[in-house]
C-alpha cells in the first residue's frame, strides 16, 4: 500500500520480511508459500526510517534512523501480529545502516561521525539488549557480514571500502586490515560465502574477494552490473549470486560465482524501477526483490 520504496528484504520459512522507506507501514510480512500469489499477512509501523533488516529465528532485527532505537527487534512468532519487543539506543545521533546476527550478537553499522560506527550488541534478552563493544572507524558503513571471528564491512569511499574487524573478543573489536579498491565509489552491499566476500559498489561493479586469510584479503575478480549494486544475495546450495541493481534494463541479475575469479551473468530481469534489496530461497528457487515501483514494491522471480 502507498508509495514508499522497498528498501531491503529477508526470507525465512515461506515468509518474506521487508522494510520500506517511510511507511506506513514500513515493516511487512508476506506469505510466499505460493510464490505466484504472495499474500500480506502482517505489518507494523516503526519509529524512524528503517534502512536494513536481518531475520533470525523468531525475530526480525531492523537498522533504523531513530536516534533512540537504532536497533529495533520485532517478535515474528505470529506473522499476523508482529510486535516490537525491544530496541537499543547507540551513543550519538548517527543513523544505523546495516545489521547482521550471529549467535546472541547483533552487529550494527552506522553513518560516520558517531565515533562508534561498528557496534556489537548482546540480544540474548530480546526485550533488553545490551552493549558489548564498539569501534570507531571514521566513515559511513553501509552493511556488515560476519564469517567466523571476523566482521567484513562495506564502507564509504573516502577510506578503504572493505574493512575487516576481528571480533574474537566481542567486548574489544579491533580493526584487523582494510582493502582499498580502485576509484572513490562507495561500497553499498556485502555478502559472504565460505572464504569469499562479495562486495557491491556504486561504480556498477561486483567484486569477489578471497578472505581465506582474513588479514590478507585478495581481490579475485569483478563483474560489471552496469548499475549500482544495491544488494547481494548468495546461496550456499548453489553457485549463484543475485544482485539488486540500478541498471535500467536489468535491475535483477543472476551471476554464476562457481569461479570467483570470473563471475558471469546467466540471467536477468527488467523490473519497472530501481531495485534496492534481494533475497533468495533455494527450496522455492525464487528470488525476492524490493524497489522503487509503487505498484510492485515486492517482485518474485524464478531464476529458471
Amino acid at each position: 500500500a502507498g508509495n514508499p520504496n522497498g528498501l531491503k528484504v529477508a526470507f525465512q520459512n515461506s515468509y518474506v520480511y521487508l522494510v520500506r522507506e517511510g511507511g506506513p507501514p514500513d515493516f511487512a510480512i508476506i506469505n510466499v508459500s505460493n510464490p505466484a500469489s504472495p499474500q500480506l499477512v502482517g505489518s507494523l509501523s516503526l519509529s524512524g526510517n528503517p534502512a536494513n533488516i536481518f531475520v533470525f529465528g523468531n525475530y526480525a532485527y531492523v537498522a533504523s534512523s531513530d536516534n533512540s532505537q537504532e536497533l529495533q527487534i520485532i517478535d515474528i512468532i505470529n506473522p499476523a501480529v508482529p510486535n516490537l519487543i525491544g530496541s537499543f539506543n547507540t551513543a550519538g545521533n548517527a543513523n544505523a545502516q546495516g545489521v547482521f546476527i550471529s549467535g546472541n550478537f547483533a552487529y550494527l553499522v552506522r553513518d560516520g561521525g558517531a565515533g562508534n560506527e561498528f557496534v556489537i550488541i548482546n540480544v540474548a534478552n530480546h526485550a533488553s539488549p545490551t552493549l558489548v563493544g564498539s569501534l570507531a572507524l571514521g566513515q559511513r558503513i553501509y552493511e556488515v557480514v560476519v564469517l567466523g571471528n571476523y566482521a567484513y564491512l562495506a564502507g564509504a569511499s573516502n577510506q578503504p571500502e572493505l574493512k575487516v574487524v576481528n571480533v574474537t573478543n566481542p567486548a574489544a573489536p579491533t580493526l584487523a586490515t582494510t582493502l582499498d579498491l580502485p576509484g572513490t565509489y562507495d561500497a553499498y552491499s556485502i555478502a559472504g560465502l565460505g572464504s569469499t566476500i562479495f562486495l557491491g559498489r556504486a561504480n556498477n561493479f561486483l567484486y569477489t574477494i578471497n578472505v581465506a586469510n582474513p588479514l590478507v584479503p585478495l581481490q579475485l575478480g569483478l563483474y560489471d552490473a552496469q548499475g549500482a549494486v544495491n544488494d547481494i544475495a548468495v546461496s550456499s546450495s548453489n553457485n549463484y549470486a543475485f544482485l539488486a541493481t540500478a541498471y535500467a534494463n536489468a535491475e535483477l541479475q543472476v551471476i554464476n560465482i562457481s569461479s570467483p575469479t570470473s563471475p558471469t551473468l546467466v540471467g536477468d530481469f527488467n523490473a519497472s524501477g530501481v531495485l534496492h534489496g534481494v533475497a533468495y530461497d533455494f527450496t522455492l528457487d525464487r528470488a525476492f526483490s524490493v524497489g522503487e515501483t509503487d505498484s510492485e514494491e515486492l517482485i518474485v522471480v524464478s531464476p529458471q
